[in-house]
């Protein structure tokens, strides 16, 4: 079964929880099991219109699912999917 990681900054939408199994499939199989797990990562990471928000980073074995597939990136038994969140500040 594939994981993904969890980035500190949302940890605190996730019970604590940074290594999480999820289903195989798809990059977007992977987010709907996240938010319906954790309804609040909703509007952390999706956009009204159901995409990324821009600060949200999907990775599939180290892939951006941005530049491979988008939500249709697959994802295998064996892989890592990890979330990046971009930070900004001063």
């Amino acid at each position: 079964m594939p994981v993904i990681r969890i980035p500190t900054p949302m940890r605190q939408y996730t019970e604590g929880e940074s290594v999480v199994a999820v289903p195989e499939g798809s990059a977007g199989g992977v987010v709907d099991a996240l938010t319906q797990r954790w309804p609040s990562l909703r509007v952390k990471l999706l956009a009204e219109d159901g995409g990324l928000l821009p600060h949200a980073l999907l990775f599939v074995n180290g892939e951006n699912i941005r530049h491979n597939g988008g939500f249709e990136a697959p994802v295998g038994a064996h892989d890592e999917v990890n979330l990046v969140i971009a930070v900004a500040g001063g």
